[in-house]
């Protein structure tokens, strides 16, 4: 008959194995999803990049137009407002 340190010792054995089998099966169910995640992230980066130089664009041609509109006002004296 099996004392309680025999079955304790079957028990943990068959959790190792267990353990390692479900690692290795998720680690290969994983495996498509990670790839998809590690493109998914280059996109990601690409596309902040992108946005980014949108914005610095757009800011650059802002503030030119600004400067533009600051000087018709000067040269035809027209106030200009207060929150530009």
């Amino acid at each position: 008959m099996l004392t309680k340190t025999d079955l304790k010792a079957i028990e943990m054995v068959f959790d190792n194995r267990l353990d390692i089998k479900l690692d290795s099966k998720l680690d290969e169910k994983l495996k498509p999803i990670h790839s998809d995640i590690k493109i998914i992230k280059k996109d990601v980066k690409k596309l902040q990049k992108d946005v980014n130089g949108v914005i610095l664009f757009a800011d650059k041609g802002l503030l030119s137009t600004q400067k533009r509109i600051r000087n018709v006002e000067t040269v035809l004296k027209i106030p200009s407002p207060d929150f530009i």
